[in-house]
């Protein structure tokens, strides 16, 4: 049994390297059947596939570059669902199950909090309204409040990818409740204050009404010598207006926020406002955290978002039972059981495979880890390639801490594995000089301060490379105003595509050899904007066709079209049509059904609505459709081209829409000249299967606008990113924290592991202390430094 770790930075061949090694095992006599290799797209599955054929090729192998179909070489949750699929009798499943698609499972999840929530928001909402919880999600304002649903959702998500039931969520309620009260150092519940706090304040503020008489004359001028200072006094004239707004709100004692009465022991006031609520201020200071009430809703608050979030779990289970489906996770999980629980499914793995490669090994989840985990103690070949570096994304829901503890147990030798033979790629194959020299200043302090572990960090300009590799610049732009505010994305990114435009146009900078990096999708849709109405052509990390919002909707469209029983088809297009009658309340309506007829009319109810009309006359017309016509056909039918209008980015949906029917006229040809039948059900397979985003990835001649991560390596001579406002301290006493106990089992991963959840709530200044100290906000603060370098 060997275990090969590969640590492979961006650019340093590591597609090449495990390329090469399967090539390598196949050519000495591996069967390709047995062969297990992940990968975290389709794309990259694909891309992987062919280049061991082409490799076996070029060596002769033709026997074994014919038999690379038959290895399972595919996504995470594509070799996940093929096991679950061919063991489903030992999963006790139907081998038909359907899976749901991402929109349709993050629709569906949402449905089931909401549907849970909506009960329990009623009841509760006084005291959310306390805690500030009672916000709206969706609320992108600046002074939005805590939304407690998106906090459930965070629990839920946590809960589902770390394998935690709904049972251990509710157990998780009292545990955090206690730590939480441990760690604050909560004194034992007093009295409620809060009706005399509001006497004192409305005698308060008839004292400060006095002193600001007293130093005005008739006028409402200052005069010297009154108890407030004449340049004080308009500041006193605007505090006691906001002093009597907050008596007023202060009345309703059910549904005013706690930090409203924090806010009288300090705020925004000025020193004669201060001064005449001091008496009050130090009272509400000493007896705020004794409050029976105040600490109730603590309690409440975390009871009521685990509570919720364990009964949207069972709910969401509930509707994928009743209806037959799974998602992605549950081909994870389903598979791990399998590997865990059944004898004989472990026996047939172990005879079946040899070698099992896993690519991008940083980015798995905590599941999917315990999936190779599990799977690698049955085969005897294992080969992980990944970069521990780009952990610091967390993408997937991946655990960095948990996949570092996993790297450091295998590379020490002290598991069933025996000891992993490292190897690290250390040549940059893409980068310039300049910015490898930078990557390793920038990194090696990160991730080796001790200089232990070097190796794995610093990357070097192969021999091969050294007469090319020579220059590039790496510059970072920051774009202020004046008083050094940060100003907004879409001026930042005109600031930075006017600057290329104009280097560009002197000739210090050329399209082909320029790159500009940013943080997310987002920001790069800007300076692609802003680039392009510069008439500055732009290139950029091709966009997932299937991804966007109109794709989704014909895909759906389609699969209806084709088939009247696909309802998980026909349930997609109701969550992506804002204007179908069932939009908002289609999960209350299928659970409400009680057997399967009840649900068949539902769903023949959402067949009939007004907006599918146009849907409905496709399918009855599509018998005599071209695949091109057919998708003209649909995007008609759902008035892609108007709806488009009204949403964001709509150049670059009007080129999905064009990518839509130029693939299927690509079909078209393309099966022709192989001379297999042109149909309809060949263009939805198409359709599944495509990836191809309507923009191109490599246009020769355009400057380069991608994500950080988007980028294999620095290899152009020129490479701009900027700063974004300067980053804020996070409070970190709150969220969610799912922690492992003692020592780690490589074997069981997740055996365990349990979560907790404090709420960000208004507190004393001491109290904010203790929780800012607590071993809580301790690993969450060292969780963030993992993730963020």
């Amino acid at each position: 049994m060997s275990f090969t770790l590969i640590n492979a930075s961006a650019g340093s061949g590591k597609t090449y390297t495990l390329t090469r090694q399967l090539a390598e095992r196949l050519a000495a006599g591996l069967d390709p059947s047995e062969v297990i290799a992940t990968t975290f797209t389709v794309k990259a599955a694909d891309e992987l596939s062919q280049r061991v054929r082409s490799t076996l090729l070029d060596r002769h192998q033709i026997e074994a570059a014919r038999g690379i179909d038959s290895a399972l070489i595919s996504t995470v949750n594509s070799v996940a669902g093929r096991l679950v699929t061919e063991y489903a009798l030992d999963a006790g499943i139907s081998p038909q199950v359907r899976v749901l698609d991402d929109a349709t499972q993050k629709a569906a999840f949402a449905a089931a909090i909401d549907r849970t929530a909506a009960a329990a928001g009623v009841r509760w909402g006084a005291m959310l309204a306390r805690t500030e919880h009672d916000g709206d999600e969706r609320d992108t304002g600046y002074a939005r409040k805590q939304a407690w649903r998106a906090r459930v959702k965070d629990v839920a998500d946590a809960a589902r990818t770390n394998l935690l039931d709904a049972e251990e969520l509710r157990a998780a309620a009292p545990a955090s409740w206690e730590e939480f009260r441990t760690a604050a150092q909560l004194p034992e519940p007093g009295r409620d204050l809060r009706g005399r706090w509001l006497h004192e304040l409305g005698a308060r503020i008839t004292d400060f009404e006095a002193d600001l008489a007293a130093s005005v004359d008739a006028a409402g001028e200052g005069v010297k010598g009154g108890p407030i200072a004449p340049r004080s006094v308009n500041k006193a004239r605007g505090d006691l207006d906001s002093l009597r707004r907050m008596e007023r709100a202060l009345r309703d004692r059910e549904r005013t926020p706690w930090s409203s009465w924090l806010r009288l022991t300090g705020g925004s006031f000025g020193a004669s406002a201060k001064k005449a609520l001091a008496p009050l201020a130090l009272e509400i200071t000493e007896a705020f955290a004794q409050n029976p009430v105040w600490q109730q809703d603590l309690h409440d608050l975390i009871t009521l978002i685990l509570e919720v979030a364990a009964e949207s779990l069972e709910a969401y289970e509930t509707y994928k039972r009743e209806l037959g489906l799974i998602d992605f996770i549950d081909q994870e999980v389903q598979a791990l059981r399998l590997l865990q629980g059944s004898q004989r499914v472990r026996e047939s793995i172990a005879s079946r495979f040899r070698l099992l490669a896993v690519d991008e090994f940083q980015d798995t989840s905590p599941i999917q880890l315990a999936l190779f985990l599990e799977l690698s103690q049955l085969i005897d070949e294992k080969i992980w390639v990944g970069d521990p570096k780009q952990a610091i994304y967390g993408f997937r829901d991946a655990d960095p801490r948990l996949m570092r503890d996993i790297i450091t147990a295998l590379e020490g030798g002290d598991t069933v594995f025996g000891t992993g033979d490292v190897q690290n790629l250390s040549h940059s194959w893409r980068s310039r000089e300049l910015l490898v020299d930078f990557s390793n200043a920038l990194f090696s302090p990160v991730f080796a301060p001790d200089g232990e572990g070097l190796e794995r960090v610093r990357l070097a300009i192969p021999a091969q490379r050294q007469e090319t590799a020579g220059g590039g610049v790496l510059e970072v732009w920051e774009a202020t105003k004046h008083d050094r505010r940060v100003v907004s994305a879409q001026k930042h990114a005109a600031m930075i595509a006017e600057q290329i435009r104009r280097r560009i146009d002197e000739g210090t900078f050329a399209p082909g050899d320029t790159a500009v990096l940013v943080r997310s999708n987002a920001q790069r849709a800007c300076v692609v904007a802003a680039l392009q109405e510069r008439g500055v052509p732009t290139a950029g990390a091709a966009h997932p066709l299937r991804a966007t919002r109109e794709a989704q909707m014909v895909r759906a469209a389609l699969a209806v079209a084709l088939d009247g029983s696909d309802t998980l088809a026909l349930t997609e297009l109701v969550t992506l049509l804002g204007d179908h009658g069932a939009h908002e309340s289609w999960f209350a309506q299928l659970m409400a059904a009680p057997d399967r007829e009840a649900r068949r009319a539902v769903f023949a109810s959402w067949w009939e609505d007004p907006v599918l009309s146009g849907l409905r006359a496709v399918r009855r017309a599509c018998i005599g459709f071209t695949p091109v016509e057919m998708m003209s056909a649909l995007i008609d039918a759902l008035d892609l081209p108007q709806r488009i209008k009204r949403w964001s980015d709509q150049d670059s949906r009007r080129r999905t829409l064009d990518a839509l029917r130029a693939m299927a006229r690509d079909t078209t040809e393309r099966r022709r000249a192989e001379g297999s039948p042109i149909t309809l059900t060949g263009l939805r397979a198409e359709l599944d299967a495509w990836e191809k985003g309507p923009d191109l990835s490599a246009l020769p001649g355009a400057v380069w606008v991608g994500t950080v991560h988007g980028a294999k390596g620095l290899e152009w001579e020129h490479v701009v990113t900027y700063l974004g406002a300067p980053p804020k301290e996070r409070d970190h006493s709150s969220g969610v924290l799912v922690v492992s106990p003692g020592a780690l089992d490589v074997t069981a991963p997740l055996a365990g592991r349990s979560l907790r959840f404090w709420p960000q709530v208004a507190a004393p200044a001491e109290v904010s202390e203790q929780l800012a100290a607590s071993d809580f906000a301790t690993r969450r603060r060292e969780a963030e430094a993992e993730e963020s370098g």
